[in-house]
């Protein structure tokens, strides 16, 4: 859509957990280039509804890899990026991209809530598009007095969204929500999440996806920036010690349809 803006970002890479795949500090490789890996291991595929964190390795002549050299800065591009607009914006249409025949997946700035080191290299994926065998291309610029100057791309293959399971998530959004949001998501300290006209469960406005999204960018579905009071579900751990993944959202959602009620009256 016309309101979002394409931007790269440059980020100082600290001490963040970076993939080292087969690496370690006896390799006698040499560098040979960058490689755009997944951030927690694994393939480079993420689901929709995923907020897929990214992160850039060296390669080495002997076929390892290592992170980083202290310094390094990463330009993360090949995605749009969507800036959050301040809370309590009211805009005429959302600020997200529009599904299509392509997938729709972007980077975010969110000043409010998450530093620029907090969603460095993190693509969301809000929709698979039409094609078959979606995918996006990403890419990433490195730099630094430390290191060689270098570029790196790769293919983010996406995948479909992740069936939910009511049973499961009632019990992750008791643990994890009930307590602002109200024991059947009918609203208490926070707004009501439930399968209401008004809540994001009975909202055609919102969908599954968007809640994982919502809680990992803190902003909506118009793209504003959410209350300073809620949980910044990117980088806070939840109830069982680990942050939430895109199937915790997913079960969540499902058990959110099941349940009618409306709490308090939320404030403007």
């Amino acid at each position: 859509m016309s309101k979002y803006r394409g931007l790269v970002r440059i980020v100082l890479i600290t001490a963040a957990p970076l993939v080292a795949l087969g690496c370690g500090s006896s390799s006698s490789g040499s560098f040979v280039d960058y490689q755009i890996v997944a951030a927690g291991g694994g393939p480079l595929t993420a689901v929709v509804g995923d907020a897929f964190r990214l992160s850039v390795v060296e390669s080495l002549s002997d076929g390892t890899t290592q992170p980083l050299s202290s310094g390094a800065t990463v330009t993360w591009s090949g995605l749009a990026t969507v800036t959050a607009l301040p809370e309590g914006s009211s805009p005429s249409d959302s600020i997200l991209p529009a599904p299509g025949d392509s997938p729709t997946a972007f980077w975010i700035e969110n000043p409010e809530h998450l530093t620029p080191a907090q969603v460095a290299g993190i693509a969301y994926v809000l929709d698979a598009g039409t094609a078959a065998n979606p995918s996006v291309q990403v890419s990433a610029t490195v730099g630094g007095a430390s290191t060689p100057a270098g570029s790196a791309s790769a293919t983010l293959a996406i995948g479909a969204f992740p069936t939910g399971s009511a049973a499961r998530g009632q019990t992750l959004y008791a643990a994890n929500c009930s307590a602002c949001h109200g024991a059947a998501g009918e609203g208490a300290s926070a707004p009501g999440l439930n399968n209401e006209p008004d809540h994001v469960a009975g909202d055609p406005g919102w969908t599954a996806p968007m809640l994982g999204f919502a809680a990992r960018s803190n902003m909506d579905n118009d793209g504003v920036s959410l209350a300073a009071t809620m949980p910044r579900w990117l980088i806070l751990n939840g109830a069982a010690g680990k942050l939430l993944t895109t199937q915790d959202f997913s079960d969540v959602y499902a058990f959110l349809t099941t349940q009618h009620g409306e709490g308090p009256a939320q404030g403007p």
